[in-house]
C-alpha cells in the first residue's frame, strides 16, 4: 500500500511530552505537523497504558480521526483550547479498507486529540468537562 511506503521513507520522528491525568503520568508522542499527524499511530505495533499521542490543532476545529492502517484499537478525547475535555469516543477499532473507515469527530471545536491505548479513558476517569493539564 501507497501508505506503508511513504511511512517508510518520511517515518516521523516524534518529540515526547509527560502530561498528567488524575495523577498517572502519560507519555505524549506530539504530532505537531503535517506528516505525523497524517501518519498518527498507522503502523505500530502497540500503545503501551501509559502512553499516548497528542495531536496539536492550529486552529480550533473539529478535527476528524480515521482507523486505517492502525493494528490495535485506541480512545480518542478530544480537548478543547482552555484543555477541557469536550468529547470522548472509546475503543475504535482499526479498520481494514479505505473504503469502509468511518471517521470520528467531537462534537465541539477541538484545539488537542489525545489517542490512548483502548480503555484508558474509563480506567482514567476521563470524562467530558474535566482538564488535562497539556503545558506545551
Amino acid at each position: 500500500m501507497l501508505t506503508k511506503l511513504l511511512y517508510l521513507i518520511f517515518k516521523p520522528k516524534y518529540k515526547s511530552k509527560v502530561i498528567s491525568i488524575h495523577g498517572k503520568r502519560i507519555k505524549c508522542y506530539i504530532a505537531d505537523t503535517f506528516m505525523k499527524k497524517m501518519f498518527g499511530l498507522m503502523y505500530w505495533e502497540n500503545l503501551n497504558s501509559n502512553e499516548g499521542m497528542l495531536f496539536i490543532v492550529r486552529r480550533p476545529s473539529r478535527p476528524g480521526i480515521w482507523m486505517l492502517d492502525m493494528k490495535f484499537p485506541i480512545d480518542i478525547i478530544w480537548l478543547d483550547k482552555e484543555e477541557r475535555v469536550v468529547d470522548i469516543a472509546q475503543k475504535v477499532e482499526p479498520c481494514r479498507s479505505i473504503f469502509n473507515c468511518k471517521v470520528y469527530y467531537p462534537n465541539k471545536d477541538s484545539s488537542y486529540v489525545l489517542e490512548l491505548a483502548a480503555g484508558a479513558a474509563k480506567k482514567l476517569k476521563i470524562v467530558r468537562g474535566i482538564k488535562i493539564a497539556i503545558d506545551i
